[in-house]
């Protein structure tokens, strides 16, 4: 392979990537100034430790955006709890104990290393980047001194492609490293002859000098099922020394490391959309209103003066029990406070009702789970849940789609490779494909729609089972009740298999009929002793009954 050929054609997928991604910057640069200040170096250069909230007068959009980070992370990857369990994707093998008790394993072990990791500090961040732009993008690799190691990647640093499948396939990341800080990483012969000078000669103020570096991972048209070497893995990884042109490593992943999700998305848009890009108009507009608010109630409290300029002598005190001494001729031309006519009571609406607008944006009622709920009957409870719900649902399947389960399949491969994990049964080297399912409190609650309207739907057609009970041969309620145990979360071992249900219904059969039998012989023998003692025992009857045989 041409270096300089394959240096080159980065650099212009780099530039087209640039180009496309170049309407959004303003956006999110317009949604960091007003929700998340502190990442507002999108288009700007902004110096560390800069103040960056002095033209913001309403944080409702701030907290929000907290409070829904902190949902997600709370509601959906609960620290130190099981979210997620995997399974085969064949039914059929899940009641086989061995398959059963390696993917129950497996489960465990990755959720240890999750929450053992950083994981709890950059899932957070990452739930920010997605609330407020609408994209995330998390990079997994093998960490040092845990299996795991997690790093939010800032929204500015990186550039995606989808692919034929509508997923992003394809990162380019463009960062800065001092010379120290790259040495460390990749080495000093593997930089440019330009970096290794600078480092050789270490001057403290060269060596600290930032310079531009690109990680590409993408697709890998060379992809060799099965083989070591590193450049034939499912992605290709490409790292570059931008100014210098310089290829300082390649390689590859058997899972894409980049794994970038989007909050919600518009079709033919590759990044993604959030509560804070939908909102963006009122949280500005709540912005202006409470500035004005504030510079309303300022004039009622301190009003402005109006004075003559012949009426007072000296400089007008407005200091608490000040003394101002006036011309005695122009004493009734003395100084009096401006009248403002503003009604600051309408501004408080105004201000309310876009604060509400926001809020439910954010799904800040679902969160705090109707924090009035104490005012409403359970019934209204959980309607409104339940709507809440529903409007959710598509937000976290996308989440589990593109973020989760993305993440713990690169989780899963990462700690095989690292022999960290038990060896699968036999029967799974056959069928290895596996599923992974969602336990968290908001899976649960998804779940529980199907059951609110299972038992709605029993309660309406009880009165007609009463006149019909055929009725309730339409419903399969062996299934019912398993899929209340499952969407409830109770683990599959404690659920029968279906071919376990079958022995225990055919032996209680079996118990039934064998009773069944007891109860017509002992049924019968009890008519042969009423028919014995009703009859004459000198009757011809009688005497034939007791004849020796």
């Amino acid at each position: 392979m041409n270096i300089t050929s394959e240096v080159d054609r980065i650099l212009r997928r780099l530039s087209g990537m640039e180009g496309r991604r170049i309407n959004w910057e303003s956006q999110w640069q317009d949604v960091a100034d007003f929700v998340i200040p502190n990442k507002n170096n999108i288009t700007k250069d902004q110096s560390k430790g800069n103040k960056r909230t002095e033209d913001l007068y309403d944080s409702t959009a701030i907290r929000s955006l907290e409070k829904l980070a902190a949902g997600l992370f709370g509601y959906i990857t609960p620290p130190g709890e099981y979210f997620f369990k995997m399974a085969s994707s064949i039914p059929q093998l899940n009641d086989n104990e061995e398959v059963n008790w390696y993917f129950s394993t497996v489960t465990r072990i990755i959720t240890d290393a999750i929450f053992k990791s950083n994981y709890a500090l950059e899932i957070h961040e990452d739930f920010l980047d997605a609330g407020a732009f609408g994209t995330s993008n998390m990079y997994v690799e093998e960490g040092k001194d845990s299996p795991i190691n997690f790093k939010c990647i800032p929204i500015h640093d990186y550039f995606i492609e989808e692919g034929a499948d509508g997923m992003i396939d394809t990162v380019y990341r463009q960062f800065k490293f001092t010379v120290r800080q790259a040495v460390q990483e990749w080495g000093e012969d593997n930089l440019s002859q330009k970096l290794r000078t600078i480092w050789r000669e270490g001057k403290a103020t060269q060596v600290d000098k930032e310079f531009t570096f690109i990680h590409a991972v993408e697709p890998n048209s060379d992809f060799k099922p099965g083989k070591l070497d590193k450049t034939k893995k499912r992605f290709k990884s490409t790292y570059v020394e931008k100014d210098a042109k310089h290829i300082i490593s390649e390689g590859g992943y058997d899972e894409n490391p980049y794994i970038v999700s989007r909050f919600m998305k518009s079709t033919n848009e590759i990044y993604g959309r959030s509560p804070s890009t939908n909102t963006l108009p009122e949280i500005k507009m709540l912005n202006q209103m409470r500035k004005t608010v504030i510079r309303s109630a300022e004039k009622q409290v301190d009003p402005p003066i109006f004075m003559p300029d012949d009426s007072v002598i000296n400089r007008l005190k407005l200091d608490s029990g000040a003394i101002n001494y006036v011309r005695g001729a122009n004493y009734e031309n003395k100084p009096y406070p401006f009248e403002s006519k503003g009604n600051i009571n309408i501004g408080d609406v105004m201000v309310k009702d876009e604060r509400e607008v926001i809020r439910e944006a954010y799904y800040s009622d679902l969160w705090d789970l109707l924090a009035d709920k104490k005012n409403m009957t359970a019934t209204e409870v959980m309607e409104r849940v339940d709507n809440k719900l529903i409007l959710f649902a598509p937000i976290f399947a996308r989440l589990t789609s593109e973020k989760l389960s993305p993440m713990i399949s690169r989780i899963y491969g990462i700690m095989s490779r690292m022999g960290l994990m038990p060896e699968p049964p036999e029967i799974l080297r056959e069928y290895p494909d596996y599923d992974i399912k969602y336990v968290s409190k908001v899976a649960m609650a998804i779940k529980m729609l199907d059951i609110d309207s299972t038992a709605q739907t029993l309660m309406m057609v009880q009165p007609y089972a009463q006149i019909d009970p055929t009725i309730m041969d339409n419903f399969n309620f062996n299934e019912i009740t398993r899929g209340i145990a499952v969407r409830k979360g109770m683990p599959i071992e404690f659920i029968n298999t279906p071919e376990q249900i079958e022995e225990i219904q055919g032996e209680r059969a079996q118990a039934a009929q064998a009773q069944q039998q007891m109860d017509m012989i002992s049924k019968g023998a009890d008519a042969v002793t009423k028919l014995q003692g009703a009859t004459d025992p000198t009757s011809p009857l009688a005497q034939m009954s007791e004849a020796p045989i």
